[in-house]
């Protein structure tokens, strides 16, 4: 898909632009699961244009010191 697909696409799911000279990263934060959810792709630049792009990976961050929920999936919490 283009970037621009790509960045519609994750605005409907719920994330963020993670935003700077160009970006190659999208966010979204699941709260009650205390975790950032960082989609990453082939990247866009300024000036930004379609360009083709592929999704790389995904990365998962927890917002806490620690105290994550063990029961998380008995919770939906996914």
């Amino acid at each position: 898909m283009t970037t621009f697909k790509q960045r519609t696409a994750a605005k409907k799911a719920g994330y963020d632009r993670a935003d700077g000279g160009g970006f190659d990263a999208c966010r979204k934060e699941f709260r009650s699961a205390q975790i950032w959810a960082d989609l990453y792709f082939t990247g866009s630049y300024v000036s930004e244009e379609g360009i083709p792009a592929a999704i790389k990976h995904m990365q998962f961050t927890q917002l806490n010191d620690g105290a994550f929920d063990e029961d998380w999936e008995s919770k939906g919490l996914y």
